[in-house]
Parts: C-alpha cells; structure tokens; sequence
C-alpha cells in the first residue's frame, strides 16, 4: 500500500473481464467488510499458516476524482463482532496482491464473480500516468476510478 499523506487514498481502479490466470500471487487474502453507522469494517485473513485475522474500522469520503480522506484503524475482534451488530451491508471478495514495478497492485474477486483491480498512489500526477501491468492489460474492461457505482458500499448486499 502506498503511504498515506493527510489520511489521503488516492487509487485507480479497473473493471476486469476475470482473475488473470498464471501469475505467482505475493498474498491472497480473505476479506469481509460490513458497513454500519459508524462505517467500514473489515476482517482480513491472509491465506498463510498461523497468521491472523486483522480487524479495522475505517471511515472513507470522496474528495474528487480518484482521490479519498480515509482514516483507517486496529480494532479488537471484540470490537469487531460488536458493531456488526448495526451492520446494514455486507460485501465478501478475496483479494489477490502482487507486487508490478514498485507499486502494489491489488485485485479483488467480489463472492458474485465481479473483479476489480486496484493500486494506491503517491500523488494525484500518477492517476494520468499509471499504467496497467501487462498481466493485467489482458483482462481490462473499463477504467472504474471515480464511479461511485462501482464502489465497494454501493456493490455490498443488504444484510
């Protein structure tokens, strides 16, 4: 993930036709994240023997274009399990990281089949200039950054 200035996300994200086959993943995780009055919460459970699952609240909001104040923190799984108690919405995906060219790329398959790829950014030059990985070219569909349509609380269920 790229580091974070002023609680600043700035990403691009892409629609792709499906999960790129043959390429020697860094991470695959498991993600459940539910949405509440509160916000975001997130449960992630990399696919590694005796590593744990990682529990955060975040709190995201749109600035413009591929640009978003996220403030991200730890929680306890007690806390966790506490607030899914207000949970509206639910969405599960298992993303699949891989490390092109010096930034971190991250592409999710949403549990309906959807696939969406994702890489955070230094700085707002580089959503005109970053480029899709080879790898990945081959499966692109659209270019989803800034569709608030395709975001991952207007894509999660009710629950």
């Amino acid at each position: 993930m790229a580091q974070k200035k002023n609680n600043l996300e700035i990403e691009k994200r892409y629609l792709l036709r499906r999960l790129p086959p043959k390429i020697d993943w860094d991470e695959i995780q498991r993600i459940d994240q539910f949405y509440t009055p509160k916000g975001r919460f997130r449960c992630a459970q990399p696919k590694i023997a005796n590593v744990f699952a990682i529990f955060l609240q975040t709190n995201k909001k749109s600035i413009s274009h591929g640009v978003n104040e996220e403030i991200e923190k730890e929680i306890s799984e007690k806390q966790f399990y506490k607030e899914l108690k207000t949970a509206t919405r639910k969405i599960s995906k298992i993303r699949y990281i891989k490390k092109f060219k010096n930034l971190i790329w991250e592409v999710d398959v949403f549990n309906y089949g959807l696939v969406i790829a994702e890489v955070e950014l230094d700085d707002e030059k580089q959503l005109n200039t970053v480029k899709l990985p080879k790898p990945l070219q081959k499966e692109f569909l659209l270019d989803l950054t800034g569709i608030k349509a395709f975001t991952n609380f207007n894509l999660a269920l009710g629950v």
